[in-house]
């Protein structure tokens, strides 16, 4: 009877080792017994596949040995202080090598583990290799998300006084002396270069949102800018606005826009010595009927830049078309060209000049913002 019972609590006793035994090998994560001079005591096989070593050459040795040389006093202090008895549990992470020499980070929750006759440190090791290396994606991000911020606002600053310094350098294009539209055209020329340092700040500030980045309203640009247009004209010549698009925003920013339209109508300007009238228009109209390429958008907005009533002789009007205009006005129609090509549009130049010349700008419309809900 004796015999039965003790066969039978002998094989209760190997029923819960082996059930001990197989939970810790099948654990996902590594445990370890090291003692207080760091040499590993036992490991599970987790903790091989971990570090991708023979599970002979993981017992009987330091475990300072695979450890990063940054991080071996975080874990030999670690060690140290789980050895002690009462001690409380202490959570460190530390860098461990595998065997063809990739770091790998891993987090270990240290404790006291009382063996006969001696403390020895249980570790209980997970690799957080990828969730760090995410930690460390989220915080560039976040670094930055607040350098594009920055620059957004100095960007924003920037284009304002830009804006201001355009105005004034247009004001001074429109005078008759040749040496102060000269000058007139050298500021132009390092506005142009500030505005491109904007343009990058504003590209910045929206990497996520490229097709945003840099956006203005035209009627709202034409409408606060009116007075002026009115300045860069001769007496004598009344400038009106009709602004009867629908959707108006383009991709470009106020700077740029603003020298577009000022480059025209100081070009027309220069024909109405005589007096007449200036129309500025916006309607919703198709593509570019002289591009070669097929169109890319959906929606484009034009602007019409018209000039009636010239009572002036044919040779004078046809500085429109670009043929006889002074340097600095086919300089600034050049620059206006461009900045248009780059918002994906094009300016549209009449071959022939009559009493009502149209000069046509066509841009493509960007498509509203959604709300965010």
């Amino acid at each position: 009877m004796h015999t039965i019972s003790r066969h039978q609590h002998l094989f209760g006793l190997e029923a819960h080792t082996c059930f001990y035994r197989s939970l810790l090998e099948q654990s996902p994560d590594a445990i370890l017994l090291v003692d207080s001079a760091g040499v590993v005591r036992y490991a599970n096989p987790s903790w091989g596949r971990m570090v991708e070593r023979d599970f002979a050459d993981l017992t009987g040795r330091s475990l300072l040995e695979i450890v990063h040389p940054d991080d071996v006093i975080i874990a030999a202090a670690a060690v140290d202080e789980a050895c002690e008895l009462y001690a409380k549990p202490r959570r460190v992470e530390f860098r461990c090598s595998r065997a063809h020499g990739e770091w790998r980070v891993l987090e270990c929750i240290c404790q006291p583990w009382q063996a006969v006759g001696e403390v020895m440190t249980a570790m209980f090791v997970r690799d957080i290799s990828e969730r760090h290396a995410e930690r460390a994606r989220y915080e560039q991000v976040q670094m930055l998300d607040s350098a594009a911020q920055v620059s957004g606002e100095i960007a924003s600053d920037f284009s304002e006084l830009l804006l201001l310094l355009g105005r004034h350098a247009d004001v001074l294009a429109a005078s008759g002396a040749s040496d102060v539209r000269t000058e007139a055209r050298n500021l132009r020329s390092t506005l142009d270069r500030g505005r491109i340092i904007v343009d990058q700040l504003h590209s910045f500030a929206r990497i996520d949102d490229l097709d945003h980045r840099i956006a203005v309203d035209v009627n709202e640009v034409i409408a606060e800018a009116a007075g002026h247009f009115e300045r860069l004209v001769r007496p004598g010549v009344e400038v009106t606005h009709l602004l009867g698009a629908t959707a108006a925003r383009v991709g470009m920013s106020r700077v740029a826009l603003e020298q577009v339209l000022s480059a025209l109508i100081l070009h027309a300007g220069d024909t109405m010595t005589d007096g007449g009238r200036l129309t500025i228009a916006t309607h919703d109209g198709a593509e570019i009927e002289q591009q070669e390429q097929p169109p890319t958008h959906s929606a484009y907005l034009v602007i019409d830049v018209t000039v009636s009533g010239i009572r002036t002789s044919l040779d004078s009007r046809s500085t429109i078309s670009g043929g006889d205009a002074r340097e600095d006005a086919r300089h600034e129609l050049r620059a206006a060209t461009t900045l248009v090509q780059r918002a994906g549009g094009g300016i549209v130049v009449p071959a022939s000049v009559g009493a009502d010349t149209t000069i046509r700008i066509v841009l493509p419309v960007l498509p509203a913002k959604t709300s965010p809900n």
